[in-house]
């Protein structure tokens, strides 16, 4: 009989190779983007479609993500309660967010239903009718939901970042209160979808197992393109920035201390994204990260940090979070500021560099691990101006970045004055 030897764990193999997933790109030309990404072993699929209607197309603060959220209370031939019998009668899954930029909405059923969620889904985004008491509902759930919000550290220190990186009056630094939303009448939000819900201007994808019939029969939902819309009118006009490098804000009976340390830094296609990504990552974007390591496992000072970059369509920032024990809130800032510094005056060992590389390599494939993963990569990507075609250059830019770059990298973004700071405690 053969024996295990449990004493060994498997060899690390080193990742060689990532399969670009075939991503079909359906009638270009007459309608509107369609991508269909096949795969998945269970008869299922995803339709999701991305809209131009994010935040930053709002006049009134609180409009967009009110709209969004009322697109499935009522259409013009179905209440809300006809939805919500067919969504549970199919078992669909249907969900409407929003960001700063984009409305994404998306319908999730089995393929053998797919011609009554296609209807129901194109019918709750062509004809939506906000009735009064839905918004009103809305309305309230959201204000409570703020404020409810507005009692945690970490979210109100998110917000402080944001609107002092970006400035208060910045599209995307601007802080929505509760009172915003009481403020949103029908018409408001009748207005902001009748200039931003074009389907014109979307892109869809499709994922999982669909047969070209049913891709045909999606098709004939596509509207033609629409050509030269001006995304972002002269009511949203970018404000100044603002930036103050250290902000602290007391919130009564608090035990423990937000942290969030960010600065501005760019946008996906941006020459220096890529070493800015791997470099957050070391600095704390995985659980073997240095922040990680000085923070949690060597001080004690909190359970988590981690760092990140966030991406908009237009603009991208870095972002350092952790919570402490309110005591050891300097002692954290020391340590944070020390690991930076250590970035910009001394080269990564190879050891650890290979691992991070190792790390983002894997981490790929696990974003394109199936259809719906592989199909929420290639959305990510053309929200932020690339495509699947750019997958290689990704992997290769990983694989050959050095040391030294990296440290070049530090040096030119990670001056101390250069970031904000904020403490809500």
């Amino acid at each position: 009989m053969h024996e295990v030897d449990r004493k060994t764990g498997p060899g690390i193999q080193a990742i060689k190779t990532i399969d670009i997933p075939n991503v079909l790109v359906l009638d270009e030309e007459k309608h509107i983007p369609l991508y269909f990404v096949a795969g998945g072993t269970e008869k299922i699929a995803r339709i999701e479609c991305v809209i131009p209607a994010g935040r930053k197309y709002e006049k009134k603060r609180a409009t967009a993500s009110l709209t969004t959220s009322l697109l499935q209370e009522g259409t013009s031939s179905k209440t809300s309660s006809e939805i919500a019998e067919l969504l549970d009668f199919y078992g669909f899954r249907f969900k409407a967010r929003n960001d700063f930029d984009f409305a994404y909405i998306s319908i999730s059923c089995l393929t053998k239903h797919f011609h009554a969620a296609i209807d129901l889904f194109f019918d709750i985004i062509k004809n939506p009718i906000f009735p009064e008491h839905e918004l009103n509902v809305a309305k309230n759930t959201a204000h409570n939901n703020l404020k409810i919000h507005l009692e945690r550290n970490e979210f109100v220190a998110y917000r402080l970042l944001t609107e002092s990186i970006f400035g208060e009056n910045h599209v995307y630094g601007y802080n929505t209160e509760p009172e915003d939303f009481q403020n949103v009448t029908r018409d408001d939000i009748q207005a902001f979808y009748k200039n931003n819900y074009a389907l014109q201007n979307a892109f869809v994808i499709a994922s999982g197992q669909l047969e070209a019939s049913q891709l045909d029969a999606l098709q004939t939902y596509l509207p033609g393109k629409l050509v030269g819309k001006n995304k972002i009118g002269k009511a949203n006009a970018y404000g100044e920035n603002a930036i103050v490098h250290r902000i602290e804000q007391k919130i009564e009976d608090s035990l423990q201390t937000a942290i969030k340390i960010g600065k501005k830094t760019f946008v996906k296609n941006h020459p220096d994204f890529l070493g800015m990504y791997v470099l957050s990552t070391v600095l704390g974007g995985y659980f073997g990260s240095r922040l990680m390591q000085s923070i949690r496992e060597k001080h004690g000072y909190s359970y988590n940090i981690y760092s990140s970059l966030e991406i908009m369509e237009e603009h991208g920032y870095l972002c350092i979070s952790t919570e402490v024990g309110s005591q050891y809130t300097e002692q954290s800032l020391n340590v944070i500021f020390e690991e930076i510094e250590r970035l910009r005056n001394e080269l990564i060992p190879e050891k650890e560099l290979l691992m991070v590389k190792n790390y983002l390599l894997g981490k790929i494939l696990r974003d394109l691990d199936g259809p719906f993963n592989s199909a929420s990569y290639l959305k990510n990507q053309l929200i932020t101006g690339g495509n699947m075609t750019d997958l290689p250059s990704v992997v290769e830019g990983i694989r050959s970045i050095k040391s030294i770059e990296l440290q070049d990298l530090s040096e030119r973004y990670f001056s101390k004055k250069s970031f904000t700071t904020v403490i809500v405690s």
